[in-house]
């Protein structure tokens, strides 16, 4: 597997796309707007999403999945 390095407009792009799948799971996951609001609501939905992300990434990694250097 390749992975191909991606243009700097597109990082950007990928981070507000993290940024908002992150607040749709807290969004989703609050039984309502007042727990969404508390700084200590949000700790267990930013650990979840970093252990998937490692996970992907280790899973990726145990592929092969290396990226490519120009």
């Amino acid at each position: 597997m390749r992975v191909t390095k991606v243009r700097h407009g597109d990082l950007h792009r990928a981070a507000g796309q993290e940024f908002g799948e992150v607040l749709v799971e807290g969004l989703v996951r609050a039984s309502c707007l007042a727990d969404a609001v508390r700084p200590e609501f949000w700790r267990p939905v930013l650990l979840d999403r970093t252990a998937l992300l490692r996970q992907v990434s280790a899973r990726l990694n145990a592929l092969g999945a290396t990226p490519r250097r120009s």
